[in-house]
Formats: structure tokens, sequence, C-alpha cells
């Protein structure tokens, strides 16, 4: 049996009403209303390498526009212990990784259209991320540190991008006229 076999089922019957470290958040934003609550547990017995804690991470979400009401549970196992991580830190860390998702993955989706991308054999996709790599650090060393907002602005894969400079615009114009006439 695997490791990963029947965890969600484990995770999901521990004794998650009895347990008093919590923590709750509650924010507003993208057209929505959000309260978090974060349970932890401290584990000895959960059969899965170097785990201390679970926590349980539920999210309830309203739509400010249509009212829509849901509810997301979350699971997560750590191998910090209680003295290093109380649920509001696992709160943090988990809140954390969409500054990842934000800045780097976002950017990839819509500046540069990585899921689009065609380039699927060989070194290609490893030659493909560098070059991407390159070009957004590129763009931050510049100064420019909203990429992904520049880039969701953009409404067009023909469109330049706001973040390139205006020569680069007028270049960009050119060459898409000439791509774009028939011949």
């Amino acid at each position: 049996m695997r490791e990963e076999d029947g965890l969600y089922e484990r995770l999901h019957t521990l004794p998650w009403k009895e347990v008093t470290a919590k923590f709750y958040d509650r924010a507003e934003g993208h057209g929505r209303k959000e309260t978090r609550v974060v349970q932890v547990l401290t584990v000895d017995d959960l059969d899965f390498p170097h785990a201390a804690q679970v926590a349980r991470v539920v999210r309830h979400r309203t739509c400010l526009k249509t009212g829509r009401r849901s509810r997301e549970t979350v699971y997560v196992i750590t191998d910090l212990i209680s003295r290093e991580a109380s649920p509001q830190r696992l709160a943090k860390i988990i809140r954390s990784q969409w500054v990842i998702e934000n800045r780097l993955h976002f950017v990839r989706d819509t500046a540069f259209r990585e899921d689009a991308s065609k380039v699927h054999t060989g070194h290609g996709p490893e030659s493909m991320a560098t070059l991407r790599s390159f070009a957004i650090n590129c763009l931050r060393a510049a100064g420019n540190h909203n990429i992904a907002l520049d880039s969701a602005r953009c409404p067009t894969s023909r469109s330049p991008a706001p973040w390139l400079s205006s020569d680069s615009a007028d270049q960009h114009r050119r060459a898409s006229s000439r791509t774009l006439k028939s011949p």
C-alpha cells in the first residue's frame, strides 16, 4: 500500500471538533468576502513521512455580485512542530503560496502564453522556460514589478504588452501588420 492511499480519509477523520488551536482570518477582495478558519493538530501516527502537524483550512466565500456562497476544505501536512508554526503562522505560510502563483505563474500564463505553447519535444520546453524566466527577470531588474497586471491589460496576443518601450511597441505593431497581410 502506498503512503498516499487513504490519506484524505485519514486526514478527514482526525478529531477536528476537539481542536483548540485555531486561527480566523477575514478578508474582502477580488469581488468576494472570505473567511478562513485554520485548525491545527499535532500528529504522530499519521503514517506519512516527517508529518508533525496537520492543518485543516476551511474557506467560506461569498461573491459580492451574486451573493453565491461556497465552502472549500484543504488539508496541509507539515514537518513544522507547534513551537515553530502556530495556526496563525501556518495560515501566513499557506497564503504566501499565492504570491508565487501571482508573481510567476500568472505572468508566464498571460504575458508569455506559456499554457498555449506548442513547444513539446526535446529540450524545447526547458529552453523556452529558461528564456521566459530570463525575460521576467530582466523586466523586473528594469523596474517593472507589475508585469502580471500589465500583461493582463493586454487585450489580445497581437497587441503589444504595455511594458514594452514605445519603439518596441511600434516595431511589434509593424511586424504584426506584416504577418496579418494576406499574400
